[in-house]
């Protein structure tokens, strides 16, 4: 069965950092989709650009594990913004070669393929705290993920209407490696959309798939997947 996963991204630059092997990081970022103790950015003097924070470090290989929730500077050609994804997240926008426009945001991932130098993974979105009740989502493709012990329910406006079909039926569970970090309440698997995470960039920790959940992210994932591609069935 091949998958494709996201090209359209434009990977960011990185600088050398100090190998990570896997220890903690601290307390996480700040952004309307994640509850930490602190920024994401180093505020920088009046016009001069941010950095990231210090728990953004290049990874040993085995932090990027299945199940590893993560997150990553990422940018991608802005587009038309009424069909934007928006995550929620903090973002800035930047006119690059020909004139074109490219938003930097920080974005959450779960891995679900561990390759040699690079994994495919899931993104988590809010859609801006609205969750799939957004205008133009398939709510099919996505799912709930969250990090309290409670699981989290859907949002009125997340309800499937007439002739509509709802989100997948088992919310994932992320437990998060600090006390701290949270995932926000309307935090939602898009899995019709895979990325590549390159493991040479910057990445932060956010937490691990509880290992009760992660059968079900799995099989979810296969799910949306057979659904948009029904010629994978009879060619497996």
């Amino acid at each position: 069965m091949s998958e494709q996963p996201s090209t359209s991204n434009v990977q960011p630059p990185h600088s050398p950092s100090t190998t990570d092997t896997g220890s903690s990081s601290g307390s996480g970022a700040e952004s309307s989709d994640l509850t930490v103790s602190r920024p994401l950015t180093n505020a920088a003097s009046p016009g001069a650009e941010s950095s990231l924070r210090s728990e953004f470090k290049l990874r040993a290989p085995k932090f990027f594990k299945v199940g590893r929730v993560l997150m990553a500077l990422w940018s991608e050609p802005q587009g038309d913004e009424k069909w934007s994804s928006s995550s929620g997240y903090s973002e800035h926008t930047f006119i690059v070669a020909y004139g074109e426009r490219v938003q930097a945001k920080i974005r959450r991932f779960i891995i679900f393929d561990q390759r040699e130098h690079h994994s495919l993974a899931l993104p988590i979105l809010t859609y801006t705290g609205r969750g799939v009740g957004k205008q133009g989502v398939n709510k099919a493709e996505h799912g709930i993920v969250y990090t309290d012990p409670k699981t989290a329910q859907p949002f009125t406006g997340e309800l499937p209407q007439r002739n509509e079909k709802g989100m997948v039926p088992i919310a994932i569970r992320v437990t998060p490696d600090e006390q701290t970090v949270k995932l926000a309440a309307g935090s939602r698997i898009n899995y019709g959309k895979i990325y590549t995470i390159e493991h040479n960039v910057k990445v932060a920790r956010v937490g691990m798939v509880h290992d009760r959940s992660l059968h079900h992210f799995h099989q979810q994932r296969t799910d949306v997947l057979l659904k948009a591609n029904p010629s994978l069935l009879t060619s497996a």
